[in-house]
């Protein structure tokens, strides 16, 4: 039996189902470039974690470093007052520059 312009109604699904395969084909091509896009991006990310993560671990042990030293210097004169001098002064310093910081913007 001919339908639609001479073809039979078996051609024209059998064409339908094509057109459907070419969409389908460029939605997949655009979900494989979008997950490679993904995954680029991700690795950046991951690169930049890690290295965040290596100055974290350097500055962590750079900030024990001078604890030590602090402990040591302050427990060889016998000043607990100059560690609370200390601890003072840094608030202080912490106060003037969110002070500071705020007043700007």
């Amino acid at each position: 039996r001919r339908v639609h312009g001479g073809y039979s109604t078996q051609e024209v699904l059998l064409r339908q189902n094509d057109d459907k395969i070419v969409q389908i084909k460029g939605h997949v091509g655009a979900l494989k470039l979008m997950s490679n896009q993904i995954d680029d991006e991700l690795q950046r990310q991951n690169q930049f974690l890690d290295g965040l993560n290596n100055e974290f671990e350097r500055t962590s042990s750079l900030l024990a470093g001078a604890m030590r030293k602090t402990s040591n210097l302050l427990s060889q004169s016998g000043g607990t007052n100059y560690l609370w001098y200390f601890v003072f002064f840094t608030i202080f310093i912490f106060i003037v520059l969110w002070y500071f910081s705020g007043s700007s913007s």
